[in-house]
């Protein structure tokens, strides 16, 4: 999924599941979902296009092997205190863009050398 500077985004981190859902859009929307290790593309089911991701282990496993994703997730959660994170991400440079160009490349990488759980 490529998330234009031009494109809103829905952002939503939940503790409890250690799970965050970024999706282009104002609000979350029926996916179907392709695994790639403890990252899911997810796509719209009528148009197949992707729309997002969803990244399981986000604080225990994900920032952990991504320092430069957990410097920006510290720096817009007032320090990882954010129990329940949800919000809007108004088109131009933001959380949602950078952390989507990153999942886009782990999840290209991934693709490419055929590393995934299925």
């Amino acid at each position: 999924m490529s998330i234009k500077e031009h494109e809103t985004t829905f952002v939503r981190f939940d503790q409890i599941s250690d799970s965050m859902y970024i999706v282009k859009g104002l609000e979350p929307r029926p996916t179907i979902a392709d695994p790639i290790e403890d990252v899911y593309v997810l796509y719209d089911p009528e148009t197949r296009e992707s729309v997002g991701y969803l990244v399981e282990n986000w604080e225990y496993a994900f920032l952990a092997r991504h320092a430069d994703i957990r410097q920006i997730w510290l720096d817009s959660t007032n320090g990882g205190h954010a129990d329940l994170f949800t919000g809007i991400c108004w088109p131009g440079k933001s959380f949602a863009h950078v952390v989507n160009t990153k999942l886009e490349e782990i999840c290209s990488c991934r693709a490419a050398t055929g590393v995934s759980n299925g």
